[in-house]
């Protein structure tokens, strides 16, 4: 990675628990970004359940497609894996097993995904990359993937391959021999009743994996790199999103807690369906319904509690109104629900507005 790269792209995170808006408020930073900052934006999204996929009515996944003037990329672990290994003559259908890791709840999705956001980093082509990331502790485990690689790719396993296969163990001299010899048995009785469970075809195949993956390394070790630039605090922000009606401040605070490691100038509260964002303090004298207008009373005494303690754990809290379907609003009740435009429009002016603090 190169110095000019480094001082390019910058990378944000959007992250906070499940049903929150968090796909919604990173699509409308990307829109916000690339339509009227007029940036080169990409928006991936690396959670699962592909969100964004039903918001902008994607259908292709494992490509960059351009919807609403932003680059959009719904991340497919097993598509991004099939390309590596493109890259080296080899295809995903050459190792079975490989096929259940690399699935979107398998072991290597965070791996894989922290390699792809490093690889729009390097090649430079973005201003900023903007991740939708899985909910909750899914997040964490997408930060812990760095340290993962590195685990994984430790001599170790190459010295695993290398006991485990048809491989001269006396070109490692006579300690390779003893320590062969030492850990083979071991070896031998647990592979027996694995063979035993799977059949004779599974050892060999495993080996066959792994020694793929091997392939790869210096792939996914230039992805450590990232490690160093999530730390900068000019490189990258973090968007925790939640919202007053879920009431989940508390969760919220254990994820800003885990991530110790960041400066403090790096998080930003991103306060979804606010209730002083909708102006319910001026609104809320003219509510008729008495089960409604107690609720947005319960609302705004959350919201104003949760104030004191917001600055201490964020450098920046930004506001966003709850928007409703149009069919919520009794003038228009046989009108079609908000397009996708319309939302990005209405939460683009307040990121407009927050830019202004």
């Amino acid at each position: 990675m190169t110095t000019e790269i480094k001082l390019n792209t910058k990378l944000e995170f959007f992250c906070g628990t499940g049903g929150v808006g968090k796909t919604t408020l990173s699509a409308s930073r990307a829109h916000y970004l690339a339509n009227v900052l007029l940036k080169k934006v990409v928006l991936i999204t690396i959670d699962p359940s592909l969100r964004l996929k039903d918001f902008f009515q994607l259908n292709e996944t494992g490509k960059i497609v351009k919807s609403h003037g932003i680059d959009i990329l719904l991340f497919s672990p097993t598509h991004f894996l099939n390309e590596l290994f493109h890259s080296k003559n080899l295809s995903v259908n050459d190792f079975r097993p490989i096929k259940i890791v690399s699935g979107s709840h398998g072991g290597l999705n965070e791996i894989l995904s922290l390699v792809k956001i490093s690889q729009l980093i390097s090649e430079n082509l973005y201003e900023y990359v903007i991740v939708d990331t899985a909910p909750g502790e899914h997040f964490l485990d997408f930060l812990e993937g760095l340290e993962k690689i590195k685990l994984f790719f430790s001599p170790s396993l190459s010295l695993f391959l290398k006991m485990t296969s048809a491989l001269n163990p006396s070109k490692f001299g006579f300690m390779g021999e003893l320590v062969q010899s030492i850990t083979q048995s071991g070896i031998d009785k647990t592979f027996t009743l694995i063979e035993k469970l799977t059949g004779p075809d599974f050892l060999q195949e495993f080996r066959k994996t792994l020694a793929g993956i091997l392939s790869l390394k210096d792939i996914f070790l230039q992805s450590l790199e990232l490690f160093d630039d999530l730390k900068q605090e000019d490189r990258t922000t973090f968007f925790l999103v939640t919202t007053i009606e879920h009431d989940k401040w508390n969760e919220l605070l254990e994820m800003r807690k885990s991530l110790k490691n960041y400066s403090k100038k790096q998080f930003t509260l991103l306060l979804n369906q606010s209730a002083l964002a909708n102006n319910l303090t001026s609104e809320i004298k003219n509510i008729k319904n008495k089960e409604w207008k107690e609720h947005c009373e319960i609302l705004l005494l959350r919201e104003e509690s949760w104030n004191k303690e917001m600055f201490e754990h964020f450098h920046k809290i930004l506001s966003f109104p709850r928007i409703f379907k149009k069919s919520q609003n009794p003038k228009n009740m046989n009108t079609a629900t908000n397009t996708t435009l319309e939302i990005l429009s209405t939460l683009t002016e307040y990121w407009q507005k927050g830019e202004n603090k």
